[in-house]
């Protein structure tokens, strides 16, 4: 009847050649090499692989292993020592030799045993209460041999249910995985960083004003526009009330398309990173290539990386969150009337230092790692503000 569950008999499947149940192979010392094919033993399964510390099996000796290679779609059990662990040969799985620490279960015929749904269920109570049962028969460590695996049974739905639950339960484990690797990388970034910060000495500690008389950094707030020049045509106008860990640029006032020029620099680029200065300050938000372009408003300040290589809009972003938002740190800066603002001065007389790369000793380096921003000649006038191109040609949608 469809639907229901039917018990095989491990034996069965392997005489009707549909099941193969396998060990490792038994390796001596001087066949392993630091080349070749992972030697995988107990300690390298644990709900996947992990070969970072594996022998090796030179791929020049594969005849003498036979079929103790791993296929697409094994089901692998720790055997000897730590019993219980299982892990399934997916697409993107090394090819590599099985040690006797281990067994496999390989479905010859996936219209009998789908090879995922196999592996999900030796996790459950029907496999457990089988290897458990025999695990514990020697006075050595626990080990489940062949012929007791052999000895077993598997209770199978039918091909359509299997594919279900194979398909629903593999689902989740790929976002398991894909969470796992992320997580990975994550540490490693971390442990580089750290290494560079503690270990390489490698940033330096500049205070704002150094790095903007360096022209490494640019301060400004924003432009003081007239009721007259404000519409509904134009780019956005960002006020305090539309930037909040983002921009609302759709309710926002717009500024026209004649009074663009007069903005000049205070117009967002990627990577600017922008924080409410007065009123309701401490708000913060990045501007990314996806963020569309506006003009900023003199509630909103913003500090923008003039040179990638020495003050990454990342970092700057991260350190102006931590630093920054305190709302007790920025009331020491009320001005005379008693009202909340922070300016663009006072943002670069900040004593706290900033995490900066020190000169590549080349003024030339300084563009090498990201595009030209708010550049002057040599013949300007420094305290002049950065000659820009127009709003559209410089909002350059580059990812940082």
């Amino acid at each position: 009847m469809a639907g229901e569950w039917q018990r095989h008999e491990t034996s069965d499947l392997i005489n009707e050649g549909k099941l193969v149940i396998g060990d490792g192979y038994r390796a001596k010392n001087d066949e392993l090499s630091n080349q070749g094919l992972p030697f995988a033993r107990a300690g390298n399964i644990n709900e996947g692989f992990r070969f970072a510390d594996a022998d090796h099996f030179p791929e020049e000796n594969l005849h003498w292993v036979g079929n103790k290679i791993s296929e697409l779609g094994d089901v692998v059990f720790t055997s000897k020592g730590t019993v219980g662990r299982f892990a399934f040969v997916g697409a993107d799985t090394p090819r590599f030799v099985y040690s006797p620490q281990l067994c496999f279960w390989r479905s010859l015929d996936r219209d009998v045993i789908n090879p995922r749904f196999l592996y999900y269920w030796m996790f459950g109570r029907e496999f457990f209460v089988q290897f458990n049962g025999v695990a514990g028969q020697t006075d050595m460590a626990e080990y489940v041999s062949l012929s007791d695996q052999r000895k077993m049974h598997v209770t199978l739905p039918s091909r359509e249910e299997q594919r279900a639950i194979a398909h629903i339960l593999g689902t989740l484990d790929d976002k398991i995985e894909l969470n796992r690797r992320m997580n990975e990388t994550l540490e490693a970034i971390a442990r580089a960083l750290f290494k560079s910060w503690f270990v390489d000495f490698d940033p330096v500690r500049a205070k704002a004003a150094d790095l903007v008389r360096d022209r490494v950094l640019e301060i400004g707030d924003g432009y003081r526009a007239k009721n007259s020049e404000l519409g509904t045509t134009g780019l956005p106008f960002i006020r305090a009330g539309d930037l909040n860990n983002g921009f609302d640029t759709a309710r926002a006032e717009r500024l026209s398309e004649e009074s663009l020029a007069k903005a000049g620099g205070k117009i967002c680029r990627v990577g600017d990173v922008a924080f409410t200065s007065k009123g309701t300050i401490g708000r913060f938000a990045r501007v990314t290539e996806h963020t569309e372009p506006f003009v900023y408003s003199p509630q909103v300040c913003y500090w923008r990386s003039l040179d990638q290589s020495r003050l990454h809009p990342v970092m700057l972003y991260c350190w102006m969150q931590r630093r920054l938002e305190s709302t007790d740190r920025c009331r020491r800066r009320a001005d005379g009337y008693g009202s909340l603002c922070v300016t663009p001065r006072s943002a670069a007389d900040e004593r706290a230092n900033l995490p900066a790369f020190p000169a590549r000793g080349r003024e030339s380096d300084r563009s090498a790692s990201g595009p030209s921003i708010g550049k002057r000649r040599a013949d300007e006038d420094p305290h002049r503000p950065a000659r820009h191109p127009s709003p559209k040609a410089h909002f350059r949608r580059t990812s940082y």
